[in-house]
């Protein structure tokens, strides 16, 4: 159900942003951890840090993230606005920055029992690289 007020914006700048995603995720960060470990501070490490507003409201977050030479690839779609094609659209956006600046492959890990995010990737040419202790990380290639 996207609107014309629907934008995706460069957050990087603007942690306050990502903070008030994150505040509005609820649910969705049983699956989506990336900040339970990390400081604010990574997003100086990303490649591209992402959220898509939706009438001034973030509704999903994304990001490409340098980690040694991978790059992997983070998404979170808030609790209630899943279904709504929000993690389909931030998924374009990632892939394609991802092609423009030259980045080979991209990499993502996903809770193995997450099947909703898991067919989402795969439609998006994702591969599974490898399961392990309940995690499934998948891969893309690009060149």
């Amino acid at each position: 159900m996207l609107t014309g007020k629907m934008k995706i914006v460069d957050a990087s700048k603007n942690v306050e942003w990502i903070q008030t995603f994150l505040s509005r995720a609820k649910s969705s960060l049983q699956s989506f951890r990336y900040f339970d470990s990390r400081s604010f501070d990574v997003i100086e490490n990303h490649v591209s840090t992402l959220l898509i507003f939706e009438k001034a409201v973030p509704v999903c977050y994304g990001h490409l993230d340098f980690d040694g030479s991978k790059v992997w690839l983070g998404i979170a779609v808030a609790q209630m606005d899943r279904g709504k094609g929000y993690g389909n659209i931030m998924m374009n956006e990632l892939i394609d920055q991802a092609k423009k600046k030259g980045i080979p492959t991209i990499y993502l890990s996903v809770d193995t029992e997450n099947s909703i995010a898991k067919s989402l990737y795969e439609k998006k040419g994702f591969y599974v690289d490898e399961e392990k202790d309940g995690k499934t990380f998948m891969k893309l290639n690009l060149s």
